[in-house]
């Protein structure tokens, strides 16, 4: 894990395929969720995910792709505490 920005990480998942990445992300969703809610802390977070294997690319260009897939409005790439009745 390394900090690329303020508010902003990196997670290398080395020998690591799209789908177990996919499944990796669903799960650091579905925990952070639970604890934003448990602590009733009104936070969200965004995942951006880019699979690397075999090509020959910068690690800029690899985060610039990673940052794209954050701006997409898919309700898997995001967690957040429920509205509030």
């Amino acid at each position: 894990m390394a900090r690329i920005g303020s508010a902003q990480f990196a997670l290398l998942l080395p020998e690591t395929d799209e789908q177990v990445a996919t499944v990796v992300k669903k799960r650091l969703l579905t925990a952070t969720s639970k604890e934003f809610q448990r602590c009733n802390w009104k936070l969200s977070l965004s995942i951006g995910q880019v699979t690397h294997i075999g090509k020959n690319r910068s690690a800029e260009e690899l985060l610039n792709e990673m940052r794209a897939t954050i701006g997409r409005p898919e309700a898997e790439n995001s967690a957040a505490l429920p509205p509030q009745a």
